[in-house]
């Protein structure tokens, strides 16, 4: 079943973890990630120690994360205390939606919430890091609005993908 971004099941919730270190979240965090290992390109654990990078990431970043009943089946981790030339910019570490929520805009209602809430800091634009080989994030970034930039990632050698903001 497909839902419109905002419009999201009453069943699901997204909550914002408290930073830091996010309470309980970073088992919450650590599970959900372990869960999702496989469809990170490349996997999330031959980059990093999984358990190490919940904790920096519940310690550092903005998490919010999509709740059905009593299940994680999403989240996204950003950072927001970036600068370019001057310019406050949000930088998306992570991305991820459990294979049976995908498709219904758990995907994008998260990048919506990391959008407001760089918008309300004062960021510019949000950034990303993606594998060229990950079709389907690269549809998804697209369609929220993110041109890819000519800039390769120093993370995963991957593309950066780049979205600005209109601002007043």
């Amino acid at each position: 079943m497909k839902y419109s971004v905002s419009h999201l099941p009453e069943q699901i919730k997204i909550e914002l973890g408290t930073a830091p270190p996010c309470g309980g979240w970073v088992k919450r965090v650590t599970h959900l990630l372990q869960v999702m290992d496989g469809d990170f390109k490349p996997k999330l654990s031959k980059l990093v120690n999984i358990s190490d990078y919940a904790q920096k990431l519940c310690s550092n970043a903005n998490v919010y994360m999509a709740v059905h009943g009593s299940r994680d089946i999403g989240m996204i981790a950003f950072y927001v205390n970036n600068e370019i030339k001057g310019e406050a910019f949000s930088f998306i570490s992570t991305v991820c939606v459990t294979p049976e929520s995908r498709g219904g805009g758990v995907a994008q209602e998260l990048m919506q919430k990391a959008y407001e809430h760089s918008v309300a800091v004062g960021c510019k634009s949000i950034l990303l890091e993606v594998s060229e080989k990950n079709d389907r994030a690269v549809k998804l970034y697209k369609k929220s609005g993110f041109y890819q930039t000519d800039k390769k990632g120093s993370y995963i050698g991957g593309l950066i993908y780049r979205k600005d903001f209109l601002t007043a």
